[in-house]
């Protein structure tokens, strides 16, 4: 049986994407176990600036071809946990131990969301928390961070690469906070997120709502 092109690239790469959900969903649930670290890059950008922008400075030499799925205009709402968003009917929808995890494109870039409770931690300790999990748990040396708002709500950014043992996993975390609980959208690829998926990824951030 002849296999299509995106379960032969999934599959050829199936342990650098489990590897990179694990790293992104790993932190998440260790809040409050690490040392304050000095290492973390605060950088409060400009809400406007896109994060497909800030990509687009960093990798200027795109490859539209490289984009196995256009972008749609129209998509599906998902609710869960007193939240929902929209995210783009071509994005491919698979479980990966246990978690929803959408795909982006052939080469394996994916999306995220985790919620977890705050346990009473104020926003300020919960986010110091967590970059110094991420930075324990992760062998992360340094995370960019910045604060942007996606549908008029507010949310901290954070960007860091994790260094595996085969290639770097570039990974965005987008953290909206509510009534205690934290909303982390993770999208990470294998070398590099392009532009097109980074905007793909904006417009679903675009569509957030919290349920009552």
């Amino acid at each position: 049986m002849k296999l299509n092109v995106f379960s032969f690239v999934v599959e050829l790469i199936w342990p650098l994407l489990i590897e990179s959900i694990r790293f992104a969903t790993l932190a998440l649930t260790l809040i409050g176990c690490g040392k304050n670290s000095t290492d973390t890059v605060n950088t409060k950008g400009d809400s406007k600036e896109s994060l497909s922008e800030e990509v687009n400075k960093e990798d200027n030499s795109k490859n539209k071809n490289d984009i196995a799925f256009k972008e749609n205009e129209t998509g599906q709402r998902i609710e869960e946990q007193r939240i929902s968003f929209i995210y783009p009917l071509n994005w491919v929808k698979k479980t990966v131990q246990g978690q929803s995890t959408y795909f982006l494109d052939e080469k394996g870039t994916n999306v995220n969301l985790v919620v977890e409770s705050m346990n009473g931690l104020s926003e300020e300790d919960y986010n110091k928390a967590s970059d110094i999990d991420v930075k324990t748990n992760l062998g992360v040396n340094s995370i960019a961070v910045r604060e942007q708002e996606f549908n008029n709500k507010k949310a901290r950014v954070t960007y860091f690469v994790q260094k595996s043992q085969w290639t770097d996993i570039p990974t965005y975390q987008v953290t909206f906070l509510n009534n205690g609980k934290s909303y982390i959208f993770t999208i990470s690829a294998v070398k590099n997120i392009s532009d097109e998926n980074m905007k793909s990824f904006e417009n679903m951030l675009n569509t957030v709502e919290f349920q009552r």
